[in-house]
């Protein structure tokens, strides 16, 4: 087999023939020792014997093989040096493995070299190892909001959810904490205690997401002296935090209740305005905006006539400029009428009652009597008030719905003037409750 060795002058030229090696894992190469004299000019003082540099990927070799970093694709050209060294060896040899200059004999896949077991082999390990799996680690984020662990090096998916980890750090531990940079990509504060030298200095990582405890040079010295019953955290984003497991379970309890239960839990005083926010803000996340309702009425809509087909809902509101504001609504489910048709007496109790949230005005029904001596809806309807014109329009829908069923009474004090609208308009017997 004819061989062919390359010259290397430059470091492309090396990088070249990695390149070409690089499926073996191994290359040949020999040294050669140049010297310069006064007047500039090299002189060959010598080679050193033949060694192969196990490029990285090959794990099967010794700890001191030298690896090669990848290489970079350039062009290059072959010459046939003069080779002093009276053995030649193969760029490529399966069998043999050489691993450095100053070995005298090969190590064989095959031969029994062991090494000696009381013998401690330190730095064998190559500086220039790559480890491949370096910096894809997966970041494992602080999650535990309730008890956040507060070191240098913990990581947060987001500045947010580290504001929250803050807040309950110096809640739990009876701290006040001043933050003069508070900002988007970083956060640096103080502890407010007199004496105290504890810093904290968060700032966001290069993916533009993750925040990252970076300096927190001094621990706290206020413990026994710094504990403070009002704490400038508790603010209403932490009550919203603390008080949203509580109000998914039961939306009913009140700011007194929340803030009796949070200052037992916490031992410090709040402000009532301050966990009345913080109690709207957390039945906004659970349940959206008071506002959004009105936007998604259209919806419910939609949905209601999609999957009970022939169900009446109508919506009226009024134009003001280029906006439309809500007035009333009136729905029916197809359902409950064939119901109240098809297997209640023919009676209807009609009333309305108080909204009592956000948004005041009157929730209205037409309830019936099933055989079981049950109550059954059959419609409701939203207005702003009880007069003659909103009673109108709903038993006109409720007509609309159920059309003059024989002997149908209805109950109602709905108003004065009602009756003779609704006996005029459905024909039918109007009982005064």
């Amino acid at each position: 087999m004819t061989r062919t060795y390359e010259e290397i002058t430059s470091d492309q030229k090396l990088l070249h023939a990695i390149d070409m090696y690089w499926e073996s894992r191994r290359l040949s190469v020999q040294v050669c020792v140049l010297k310069k004299d006064d007047s500039d000019i090299m002189h060959d003082v010598g080679r050193l014997e033949s060694m192969t540099c196990v490029l990285q990927g090959n794990t099967d070799g010794p700890a001191n093989q030298i690896i090669a970093q990848p290489p970079l694709e350039i062009a290059s050209s072959f010459v046939e040096p003069s080779i002093q060294s009276s053995t030649e060896v193969a760029w490529v040899d399966d069998d043999v493995e050489y691993v450095g200059l100053d070995d005298e004999d090969p190590v064989s896949d095959s031969s029994d070299y062991e090494l000696d077991d009381d013998i401690e082999y330190v730095g064998l390990e190559d500086e220039l190892v790559v480890d491949d799996a370096w910096g894809c680690e997966n970041i494992v984020h602080a999650t535990d909001l309730e008890n956040p662990r507060i070191e240098v090096g913990i990581t947060f998916g987001d500045g947010d959810t580290f504001k929250k980890a803050i807040r309950q750090y110096a809640i739990k531990g009876e701290y006040e904490i001043a933050a003069p940079y508070s900002e988007a990509t970083r956060y640096r504060a103080y502890c407010k205690a007199k004496g105290c030298k504890w810093r904290i200095h968060v700032s966001q990582l290069q993916d533009e997401r993750t925040w990252k405890i970076k300096k927190m040079p001094h621990a706290h010295t206020c413990q026994s002296t710094g504990k403070v019953e009002k704490n400038c955290m508790a603010t209403n984003y932490w009550v919203k935090d603390r008080v949203l497991d509580w109000l998914a379970k039961d939306p009913t309890i009140g700011a007194n209740a929340l803030q009796k239960k949070l200052e037992e839990q916490y031992h410090l005083k709040l402000s009532y305005w301050v966990v009345w926010d913080g109690r709207n803000m957390a039945l906004e996340q659970l349940k959206e905006k008071w506002d959004d309702s009105f936007e998604h009425v259209w919806s419910f809509k939609a949905e209601v006539e999609k999957t009970n087909p022939s169900s009446l809902v109508d919506i009226e509101y009024e134009e003001v400029g280029k906006k439309k504001r809500f007035t009333r609504m009136f729905v029916a489910l197809k359902a409950c009428v064939d119901g109240f048709l098809d297997g209640c007496r023919p009676f209807l109790g009609v009333d309305s009652t108080h909204l009592t949230g956000k948004w005041k005005g009157q929730l209205a029904s037409a309830i019936a009597i099933d055989g079981n001596n049950w109550m059954f809806p059959v419609c409701y309807g939203v207005f702003g008030s009880e007069t003659t014109e909103n009673w109108s329009w709903f038993f006109s829908r409720l007509h609309q719905a159920i059309g003059s069923p024989t002997g149908l009474v209805i109950s109602t004090d709905a108003g004065k003037g009602i009756d003779s609208d609704v006996t005029s308009r459905m024909g039918l017997s109007i009982g005064s409750a």
